[in-house]
């Protein structure tokens, strides 16, 4: 009886932190993302804080596209968060096909700077250097979470 007391709770708490780490998840996926764009803008001499509303012109297109493609490919699952192999191919994939929505959605008339292959290349690599790191750090803390709840 004790046990089938405590087991809907462990559950709900279960639950509730999940839901914690993933907002903390995609809230610090926004700030990387927008931090790579800052420094993007930085090595071509615009300086974002100067120009706050262009530096998120430039971000937004590849920011909704992580929101978007994301979800879809595992990135914020529990196994996910807590594998650093997952991590590493899930986030990835979900990058590679942020970067094509997000050039499709700078490619339109409403943000400014298009999308030629070069930057959707450059995109990929250096975007993944800023979320790879930031992702993984994030696998290894939920996993050393999740075995001391074990």
């Amino acid at each position: 009886m004790t046990m089938n007391a405590i087991t809907p709770r462990i559950r709900h708490d279960t639950l509730d932190s999940s839901t914690a780490v993933v907002s903390v998840v995609v809230l610090g996926d926004g700030i990387v993302i927008l931090g790579f764009f800052a420094v993007g803008l930085l090595s071509h001499a615009i300086e974002p804080w100067t120009y706050p509303l262009h530096t998120l012109r430039t971000a937004v297109p590849f920011l909704a596209g992580w929101l978007i493609v994301s979800p879809l490919v595992g990135t914020l699952r529990l196994d996910t968060l807590s594998s650093p192999f997952e991590t590493l191919w899930y986030v990835t994939l979900g990058w590679i096909g942020a970067s094509v929505v997000g050039a499709a959605i700078r490619s339109t008339v409403y943000f400014p700077g298009g999308a030629p292959l070069e930057f959707v290349l450059v995109n990929v690599v250096f975007g993944l250097a800023f979320v790879l790191p930031w992702r993984l750090c994030v696998s290894l803390l939920v996993r050393r979470a999740r075995r001391r709840l074990i």
